[in-house]
């Protein structure tokens, strides 16, 4: 048989589909909101970003982070809590406890590793979302600063 099996024609039509709903503008924007996400996030003592430096390399709508000395569960709970939506782990491992081979072998410091955490950014995403998300995360950690060490 040849040409394209009937079975992947759905892949086919849902791919085609993904490429309409996002046009080149809305790439940008979620490029732009990253950057933004990313440089606030540096300023925050004790968090790392997890991935590689070049921002060109990443993928336009996730952010990977840790905090130095605090569990990513304890995060995203806390976050949880403030109507805040995020992941722990890296996305091949989000449903196991075990430390990610992910973060391993990228070099993530032991006391970042537990850490971690994920936001998803989307074409719908504004800017003063992401100004909450900061401010939010932020005082969590000020509230638990006595757990944090400084690195």
């Amino acid at each position: 048989m040849t040409g394209v099996q009937t079975c992947a024609l759905p892949i086919f039509i849902g791919l085609t589909k993904a490429m309409q709903i996002f046009s080149q503008k809305d790439i940008e924007k979620m490029i732009d909101l990253q950057n933004y996400f990313i440089k606030e996030l540096s300023k925050i003592n004790s968090i790392r970003l997890n991935g590689p430096d070049d921002l060109t390399k990443r993928i336009c709508n996730n952010i990977n982070f840790s905090v130095a000395n605090l569990e990513g569960e304890f995060l995203l709970n806390k976050l949880s809590k403030r109507k805040i939506c995020v992941s722990t782990g890296s996305a091949c491992s989000s449903k196991s406890a075990k430390i990610s081979p992910i973060l391993k072998a990228i070099n993530c410091p032991p006391e970042y590793i537990h850490g971690n955490l994920r936001a998803s950014i989307s074409k719908f995403t504004t800017k003063q979302e992401i100004i909450v998300f900061l401010k939010k995360l932020k005082n969590i950690l000020h509230q638990n600063n006595k757990y944090l060490k400084e690195v």
